[in-house]
């Protein structure tokens, strides 16, 4: 992320994690600024491995980790 960018669309936009070898927690998958983004259904997956990511957007959207619920989570 950079103090640049001052607007940003984006559809379908996903995240997917696989850390073979180490368990790796990342807090969002994606993060953008608050003003001026506009994001259409994103989404994060768990492929396998370990850790995993704890939230789809800036902090918003279900955790998409190892033994969790869901391997696939949008944020609609």
């Amino acid at each position: 992320m950079t103090d640049q960018v001052t607007s940003h669309q984006g559809w379908g936009v996903g995240v997917y994690s696989y850390f073979k070898n180490h368990v790796v927690n990342v807090t969002s998958g994606i993060v953008t600024p608050t003003q001026g983004t506009k994001l259409v259904n994103p989404f994060t997956v768990f492929l396998n491995g370990f850790g995993g990511i704890d939230s789809i957007w800036n902090g918003k959207g279900d955790a998409s980790v190892q033994n969790g619920p869901s391997q696939v989570n949008y944020l609609c």
